[in-house]
Order: structure tokens, then sequence, then C-alpha cells
């Protein structure tokens, strides 16, 4: 096992640790000097922030949609319990299944805006053949093509 074979595992597993590290050990510091929590956070978080720059640029992109994933996700949750929204049951669901339909018509009919690589593994996922690729890919400029005709 040689660690040029493992290099870019090794990258993103020293990201996420150096970040999560980097927030902690920063939050408990500043806790040291200031009670307000909001502020002591934000500092902390923008600072481990940084940390993404020891992973590979190639992931950069991925890393900032799930992030923002999953502060969408937050702002949603601090709205419903400021009642500035109602809750609703089921709403992640509603909301994952609008996500995964966004996905799929990316992977299905814009994939040249796709990240190669989740590309690849959304395809592997689905198990489309490359005959199933090339029929979206048709049916998807047939489309189009029509789209123009009507225009």
């Amino acid at each position: 096992m040689t660690l040029k074979k493992h290099k870019d595992p090794i990258k993103f597993g020293l990201f996420i640790s150096v970040m999560c590290a980097l927030y902690k050990s920063l939050l408990c510091f500043l806790r040291r000097f200031s009670d307000n929590d909001k502020i002591n956070a934000s500092v902390a978080g923008f600072v481990s922030a940084f940390a993404i720059l020891l992973d590979a640029k190639s992931r950069r992109m991925m890393i900032a949609l799930i992030f923002f994933a999953r502060a969408l996700d937050a702002l949603v949750t601090m709205l419903e319990r400021r009642g500035i929204i109602k809750k609703y049951d089921y709403f992640e669901v509603l909301l994952w299944n609008i996500m995964i339909t966004f996905n799929q018509y990316t992977v299905s009919y814009e994939a040249d805006v796709m990240n190669p690589t989740f590309l690849k593994f959304q395809h592997r996922f689905s198990q489309m053949t490359k005959n199933d690729i090339l029929l979206c890919d048709l049916w998807a400029k047939s489309l189009l093509i029509q789209q123009g005709k009507n225009n």
C-alpha cells in the first residue's frame, strides 16, 4: 500500500479533521473571552472554512454544494422556530424530492454543467448503460429542437 495511491482520500480526511478540530477549539477559546455564542460560532465557522484549502480543488464545488444544502436546512429550521414560516409535516421530504428532481434533470439534460466526478457517480448509481445515456441525450436534443420551432 503506497501513500501516493491514497493521496486523495487522505487529503479529504485531513480537510474534514482540520475543519472540525479548528472549529471546536476556536469556539472553546472564544468562549473564554465572550459569552455571545452567535459571534463566537460565526468567527469559528469563518476561520475553520479555510481548511478547505487543504482539499483538492476539483472537489471544492461539491463540498460547497453540500454545505449550502446544510445551510438552507439550518435557515428553514431557524425560520420555523422564530415563527416566520409555518412548520409543515414532511417538509424535508418535499424539499429532498425537489432537489432530486433538479439533480436528475441536470444529469439527463444539462450534464455539461455537472461536476464530472459526480456525473460519473450518478451514472454508476443509476446503472444507466451507454445506450440509456445516448437515448436521454437524443431525447433532450429533440425537445430542444421542438422548443426552438415553437418559439
